[in-house]
């Protein structure tokens, strides 16, 4: 579980920046439910690298310059 506690942690912090700036959030929360609910500790497992992809995604969003 510790291994994937940094993954959590993405996710958290990410949540109020995406929620402020109108980033639909459910995929996110759903795709991190969906990981710690398959039981798996390891971050290279799929369910966990698609949190981490749509971390990255997300991070992009909100690193993007306005338009």
């Amino acid at each position: 579980m510790e291994a994937i506690l940094p993954i959590v942690t993405q996710v958290l912090s990410l949540i109020p920046g995406l929620v402020a700036a109108g980033v639909e959030i459910v995929s996110l929360v759903e795709s991190t439910v969906k990981a710690l609910q398959s039981g798996s500790a390891n971050p290279t497992d799929d369910v966990w690298q698609a949190v981490d992809a749509q971390i990255a995604a997300n991070t992009a969003k909100l690193n993007a310059d306005p338009a």
